[in-house]
Formats: C-alpha cells, sequence, structure tokens
C-alpha cells in the first residue's frame, strides 16, 4: 500500500468528522480524555494548546451517538462580542455575564426540543411548543453570530416578548408568571427560565440525560486586553454558575469551554483557577516523560497515528498485519524500512510540540512529498520537518503577541534560530528588558526552549512532577524547530 493512500487526518476536527460520513473519527478516537468520566461528571472548562484535540472531544460525542446525550457548539470570537456588547452598552447596563447565561439557557432550550423524552407530560408537550415558537423569533441568541446577535439587540434592545413564555409557564406550573408587561428584559426572565427548564426535565423523568453546549473558537483572536480577559471570566462564571446550579437540582447542564491552558493562567488575578482546574477543568495532555519514557508502545499519540494508518488497511482490504512481518503495530509496518538507529516515533516526536496536530501534518507532508513510497524514510521525515516547523515558528509568533510586541517577536525568533547550543536564560532577558525573569517563564511555557541540565533536557508539554523550574540562570536550548526550520526557504503559515 502506497503512502499517498494512506488516511492521516485532518489538523481540522470539524473536517474529519466528514471523512466517511463520520465512521473515520469513531475508529481512529484514541481516549486519553477518558470520555466516559466526561461524559458522566461533566467539565466547565476543556484547557489544551492549540492542535491538542479540544474540539475533537466535541466532534467525537456528536458523531458517536448516545440516547441520553444531546450536544452543540457556540462558535464565537471575541472580537465579535466585542462588537455585541458595545452595542449593548448603547441600549442597556446588561452585564456581560448575564448575556452569557442567556445565550446557554436559551440554547439548552433548543437542544431539549430535540429531546423527545420530554413530551412524556402532557403539559410539557405544550410547553415545548410555546418554547419553540419564542426560540423561532430569537434566533439571534441560538448559535450567535456577532451578526445575528447584533440584529437581535439592535432591533428588540435587550427585551424579549413574554407571550409565548408565559403560555409554556402557565402548562408547567398551572398558573401566571410574575410578569404583566409583553416585553421584559431577559436580565430579568433568566430565573424564571432556568426554573421552568428544570422542571420540565424534571417532571419527564429525564433527568438522567446530559446536555452540553461548547463554547469554541473564543481564543482564535485572543490579544491579552483587560476587555477580553473581561468577557472570559464572565463566560467561565456564567458556565459555572449554570452547571453548578443545575447540578443542584439533580439535572445534568454542562456548557463546557474550549481554552487555550496559558490563557486561563493569565485570568489568575480575576479568577480561582486553583479551583476551577482542581473541580471544574480537564487539561489535556499527550505524553509524560515519567509514564512513556521506557515504554513507546503504550504512547497514545503513536497509537492515535497507528489506527488511522490501520483504518486505511482495512477500509482497502488488505488483510496483511504487522505481525506478519514481524512488526508490532501499523506504525511499525509504515517505517519497515526506517533507516535510523532512534526509534522512528521518538524520532519524529523529539522534533514536535508532542501533539495530534504536529504527527498528522508531518504525515501529510511526507504523503504530498513521497506519496508513491511505500513506508517512511529518515530522509522524508527530514524534509517534510523543514516545512513543518516554519508552520509552528508562525503559530509561535501569533501566541506570542498576548506578552510582547512584534520587533521583539522577531528578536526572540533571530536570538533562537542563530544559536548553536546551550545557553544561559539571563541572555534571553537582554532581548526584552522590560519583561524581566517573565520572558524566561513564557518561552519555557510555550515550547520555544527547553531547560538543559545534566545533559538532559526538560520540555514543558511533557514534563513530570520533579522537573526543575526555569530561572535566568538556568541553561537552555532552543527548540529544534528553529534548526530544522532552515530546511526550506520558504515561509509557511496555519
Amino acid at each position: 500500500m502506497k503512502i499517498k493512500d494512506i488516511e492521516f487526518g485532518n489538523i481540522s476536527s470539524e473536517v474529519e468528522r466528514l471523512i466517511d460520513q463520520g465512521v473515520y473519527i469513531t475508529r481512529v478516537f484514541q481516549d486519553i480524555f477518558n470520555i466516559q468520566d466526561f461524559l458522566n461528571k461533566g467539565k466547565v472548562l476543556i484547557l489544551g494548546r492549540k492542535g491538542t484535540g479540544k474540539t475533537f472531544i466535541k466532534e467525537y460525542i456528536d458523531v458517536e451517538p448516545r440516547y441520553n446525550v444531546f450536544s452543540c457548539k457556540i462558535s464565537f470570537k471575541l472580537k465579535d462580542l466585542e462588537v455585541v456588547i458595545q452595542e449593548i452598552g448603547k441600549l442597556s447596563d446588561v452585564r456581560e455575564i448575564d448575556l452569557w447565561k442567556w445565550i446557554f439557557l436559551c440554547n439548552l432550550a433548543e437542544l431539549m426540543m430535540k429531546d423527545k423524552s420530554l413530551d412524556i407530560i402532557h403539559e410539557n408537550s405544550k410547553a415545548c411548543a410555546a418554547i419553540e415558537s419564542f426560540l423561532k423569533t430569537h434566533r439571534g441568541y441560538i448559535e450567535p453570530n456577532s451578526f445575528a446577535l447584533k440584529e437581535q439587540v439592535t432591533r428588540y434592545s435587550t427585551t424579549i416578548n413574554m407571550n409565548f413564555l408565559k403560555r409554556a409557564w402557565m402548562a408547567v406550573f398551572k398558573k401566571d408568571i410574575a410578569f404583566k408587561e409583553e416585553r421584559a428584559s431577559f436580565v430579568k426572565v433568566i430565573p424564571y427560565l432556568e426554573k421552568m427548564l428544570i422542571e420540565i426535565i424534571q417532571s419527564s423523568h429525564s433527568d438522567r440525560n446530559k446536555y452540553f453546549i461548547f463554547v469554541d473558537d473564543i481564543d482564535d483572536d485572543y490579544s491579552g486586553d483587560e476587555d477580553q480577559n473581561k468577557s472570559i471570566v464572565d463566560l467561565i462564571n456564567a458556565a459555572k454558575d449554570l452547571f453548578l446550579r443545575f447540578g443542584s437540582e439533580g439535572v445534568f447542564f454542562c456548557p463546557s469551554i474550549l481554552l487555550r491552558g496559558d490563557i486561563l493562567s493569565k485570568l489568575s488575578y480575576q479568577i480561582d483557577t486553583r479551583k476551577l482546574n482542581e473541580d471544574l477543568a480537564f487539561k489535556i495532555k499527550w505524553y509524560d516523560h515519567q509514564t512513556y519514557r521506557d515504554n513507546d508502545s503504550e504512547v497514545p499519540l503513536k497509537n492515535l497515528m497507528s489506527k488511522r494508518i490501520e483504518y486505511s488497511y482495512t477500509k482497502n482490504g488488505l488483510t496483511l498485519l504487522p505481525k506478519d512481518l514481524g512488526q508490532a503495530d501499523y506504525w511499525d509496518l509504515l517505517f519497515i524500512d526506517w533507516d535510523d538507529e532512534k526509534e522512528s516515533f521518538k524520532y519524529i516526536a523529539d522534533n514536535t510540540l508532542y501533539r495530534p496536530r504536529d504527527f498528522i501534518t508531518i504525515f501529510n507532508i511526507i504523503k504530498r512529498q513521497d506519496g508513491n513510497s511505500k513506508s517512511i524514510k529518515k530522509s522524508m521525515v527530514n524534509k517534510a520537518l523543514g516545512e513543518y516547523s516554519q508552520k509552528v515558528i508562525e503559530e509561535w509568533k501569533f501566541e506570542l503577541k498576548v506578552f510582547f510586541k512584534e520587533f521583539e517577536i522577531e528578536s526572540i525568533i533571530k536570538y533562537l534560530s542563530d544559536i548553536s547550543g546551550p545557553f544561559e536564560g539571563k541572555s534571553l532577558l537582554k532581548l526584552v528588558p522590560r519583561l524581566s525573569d517573565d520572558v524566561v517563564n513564557i518561552l519555557y511555557e510555550y515550547g520555544l526552549i527547553c531547560i538543559y541540565e545534566n545533559e538532559r533536557m526538560f520540555w514543558k508539554y511533557r514534563e513530570g512532577f520533579n522537573d526543575p523550574a526555569p530561572e535566568p540562570h538556568s541553561t537552555f536550548l532552543p527548540h529544534f524547530c528553529f534548526k530544522n526550520a532552515s530546511r526550506k526557504p520558504k515561509r509557511f503559515s496555519f
């Protein structure tokens, strides 16, 4: 089988779920997330670097149907949100946290309309019909985007039509809601809508059902300014409040925010991140050196790619198994002609940031460049690493904008590209004197440098419990991407 015939997947989970009508994503799923535990307990935050698979969780839940799990995704960029907040500010004094709660509740109501078990109770059927009518006239709050939400607010301010909700309330509670006016601010209606949705779920004995709302892309245009930090804090608090409020009534409703972990660390002065990390957050980590250093066959990243190779062999009706050729798995089958003393997985992994995105990118570059070959050799990997490394450097440039000015980033990248061996952290401080010791911590956090001690390398993204902490006097090495990037003169970007 040729390399070009193997489906290595796509760095976009939204695209991957479309491969073979969703069959692909269910077959290649590598459950480092403990998905069943996530479905049982819920998490308000899913934390991980770009490319670690945050969106994959949502897509997998969507294509692997469960009778009692209902989910949807809100995709929203911070700049879009700023437009809406400015518009709301002209019309009312609505708090941002209330806007998020209202959006979450409207999306929950939308999910409930897909839950046919709610119709068991006749009164609930009436209430759901009224809620459906309400949602039709308030689409701007469902799967909102800047245009739809701004149009909703511009047309109706922050008030909503109470007639439909009054009918739903009467059907559920057999009494009038405490609103005589035909229109009311959604802020005043939030506690009533909460109570009604909880009652509908409880009375239908559907409290075993689980409702997830995933918020994605919120950090795509993150710049680190105070307004954006406040927006994210309000979003997290709104999700946490609703998760705990519904949970206290025995109803599983989990707004779950997909967020870069480094952004959460910047919010520690505004929110109790320690408490969130312990109780309500899940952090994606694909490699731990202490766990896997002596057993590459169990490394999740290797298994992830091995499953993708196996999928293509099986789909094409090939009955040849790795063991038939004396190989351990499908990864080793593809690297049967590997020509280096260092094991193939470790050779590739040591040149990456240990993320699914890295491996999928490298394998797809090899597929494009050497697709007619039947196995992967070291020369093919080296050629692909040049293009891949350029992509990573462009990614770093974007992420570092949160902390550094453009000319500072260029100075850092040039310094790390030119250096050929170990260096002392103090030399980095001279590049950005205004940030002092923080420069070393930031570059270590993002994986541009590793601590070099006793001829061992300690990387943030694969650190163990006893790894040393970065200090200005520590010795460091630049990531191999800086050396590999020089293999190709042309710059690439995502």
